[in-house]
């Protein structure tokens, strides 16, 4: 069985290679993450 082509980049896969840098503090925290889609599809 063949694997579907991924939706994202492939370098939002590693956290090491995603170059996303979020704090998290106490109490409510909202956060939107903007990824690009992989050029494979």
């Amino acid at each position: 069985m063949k694997l579907p082509p991924p939706l994202i980049d492939s370098r939002f896969q590693q956290y090491a290679t995603s170059g996303l840098k979020y704090s998290v503090k106490e109490g409510e925290n909202r956060i939107t993450i903007k990824v690009t889609r992989s050029g494979k599809r």
